[in-house]
């Protein structure tokens, strides 16, 4: 299928087998997993992407911002007003478009991909148009629970690829825990999270000498002043290794969700990966955490206070081997249609 380019006119092509575009998240390539905050829909990007490089296919990846187009371990990036103006005009074999289901003009496929992260809503609806256009188009969610909430007829064009957590993070050790750890966006609960780690600080003992490091993704920032809540760190934005190095010398994760339901829940699942407790409250509905992790998150606020007060906190021990990159990346390999 061609969008909206006379390719004869601009001879600067760039052929994949695999394409990513996304202008929905923060501006990302390689550089950033390593360097500074990163959300968890681009961090699964860069990963799938330097994954399929490293197998041995021809990968690039469009996305917001003002960076220049260049290749970063095996991926080649482009700012999407490279491709929108028609500086660049890439054809691929397979082009996955995450999140939003946005298609810039001026790309060349054969097939197409939703890769979807967030709960279903109104800002797909575009979507609807290219599954009724393109009969061989098709979905993936991150989690059966994400694939549950899909508009009718959707789901039978949809296969769930769970995200993946790097094998490296799998050999993390960590022999001095202390302390607490929120590691999430602050939309994702973190008033609800204060509030509620304010009320163990006044009524538990146990509480009063401990402090909770609050580290963030980037994208929001903080309702009010954190330094009005005793015992609270704002860490801020870090990079993957470091928020690792947070997640497995914790205490415990410390997390109470703030309405919006995850759909994989990668930090929570990273936790349990490295042997760290989790502490999490869910008021609502659970999302994919239920289904996922090894240690159901607390449904009532007197479950989650009595598991916080028992002081010896449970922790999953060799949990989501399954989710190790060395298993995610042959899945979507066999699903791109890359190796038989």
């Amino acid at each position: 299928m061609r969008l909206d380019l006379d390719y004869s006119l601009n001879p600067n092509l760039c052929d994949f087998d695999v394409l990513l575009v996304d202008s929905v998240g923060t501006s990302f390539n390689s550089f950033s997993i390593a360097n500074g905050g990163l959300g968890g829909s681009e961090q699964q990007a860069i990963l799938l992407l330097e994954g399929l490089s490293a197998a041995g296919y021809s990968v690039g990846c469009i996305n917001r911002g003002p960076h220049a187009s260049r290749s970063l371990n095996g991926v080649r990036y482009f700012p999407v007003n490279d491709i929108e103006r028609g500086t660049v005009a890439p054809r691929c074999k397979t082009l996955i478009s995450m999140r939003s289901g946005f298609m810039p003009n001026g790309i060349e496929f054969d097939n197409v991909v939703f890769w979807l992260h967030d709960i279903p809503d109104q800002n797909l609806q575009n979507i609807s148009t290219y599954l009724r256009d393109m009969d061989d188009s098709r979905i993936v969610t991150v989690s059966d629970w994400q694939k549950s909430k899909l508009p009718p007829g959707w789901d039978t064009r949809a296969t769930t690829i769970y995200n993946q957590i790097p094998d490296w993070i799998y050999d993390v050790k960590s022999e001095q825990r202390k302390n607490f750890t929120y590691a999430s966006a602050a939309l994702k609960g973190l008033d609800a999270t204060l509030a509620a780690w304010n009320q163990l600080k006044k009524k538990s003992y146990f509480f009063k000498e401990e402090s909770l490091n609050v580290l963030s993704p980037g994208y929001d920032k903080p309702s009010g002043d954190i330094a009005k809540n005793k015992g609270v760190v704002w860490v801020g934005p870090q990079p993957l290794t470091r928020v690792v190095e947070h997640i497995s010398a914790s205490r415990a994760l410390f997390y109470v969700n703030g309405g919006i339901p995850e759909t994989f829940g990668l930090v929570p699942l990273m936790a349990e990966v490295l042997g760290t407790p989790t502490l999490i409250f869910c008021p609502g509905e659970s999302g994919a955490l239920s289904e996922l992790m090894a240690m159901k998150p607390c449904t009532t606020s007197e479950e989650f206070l009595d598991r916080c007060e028992a002081k010896s906190y449970l922790a999953s021990s060799g949990a989501h081997d399954n989710l190790r990159s060395s298993n995610i990346i042959p899945q979507w390999e066999k699903y791109l249609g890359l190796k038989q």
